[in-house]
């Protein structure tokens, strides 16, 4: 009889066991789990490729808490905390912002990750891919110039792998992040702009 009632409680906490694994996350905690991997982290560094109707090319970005530093092949972007400084290789000029939540993501796609709450509603792709978590964000306003964002989550540790954004316009831009790098220890100096460094741009200050 003993052994029966074994048999039994050993059947019940495997079946509950698997009823738990094939439970899906809602999107908005798979977001959840994806930012806290920026957020939660000392500090990140992450190299990515991004393609689109006017770009292409290879950067990188290093973050630490609200601060960032993003390096484009034509354009290096400075975020302290308060003001970010934008510097354009082609031009050989440097703008200066006190930016809001949206320049902020624009200049850095990891943001949106975080930040979507109350701006945009989160849902599963009918599209799908092993291992991976495939999210689209549709914003919430009609004013907005975001169409659709497009999220692929890995599913094993919730780091980002890639954003789709499609604009209204008909734009559409792609970031592949090929490596995420957490918990490194970045020096504030890192995220303040290079003055020395190109001692002939112009600034335009438009704080």
């Amino acid at each position: 009889m003993k052994k029966f009632f074994t048999l039994v409680l050993l059947s019940l906490f495997a079946i509950l066991d698997s009823e738990a694994q094939n439970v899906q996350l809602s999107p908005e905690k798979v977001l959840e789990k994806a930012a806290s991997v920026i957020t939660n982290s000392k500090g990140i560094s992450a190299q990515f490729k991004i393609s689109g109707n006017s770009a292409r090319g290879i950067g990188s970005i290093k973050g630490q808490g609200e601060k960032f530093v993003v390096t484009l092949p034509d354009v290096q972007v400075w975020y302290n905390g308060k003001e970010m400084y934008t510097y354009n290789g082609n031009t050989e000029e440097t703008t200066i912002i006190n930016p809001d939540i949206e320049e902020l993501q624009e200049s850095n796609p990891l943001l949106y990750v975080n930040a979507y709450k109350g701006k945009f509603k989160a849902s599963y792709s009918s599209a799908s891919a092993k291992g991976k978590y495939i999210i689209v964000l549709q914003p919430l306003t009609k004013t907005s110039n975001i169409k659709k964002l497009i999220f692929t989550i890995n599913a094993n540790n919730y780091k980002l792998e890639k954003i789709i954004s499609e604009m209204n316009g008909g734009n559409t831009l792609t970031v592949e992040v090929t490596s995420l790098n957490t918990n490194l220890t970045i020096p504030s100096s890192e995220f303040e702009y290079p003055r020395k460094a190109f001692p002939k741009a112009e600034i335009i200050d438009l704080r």
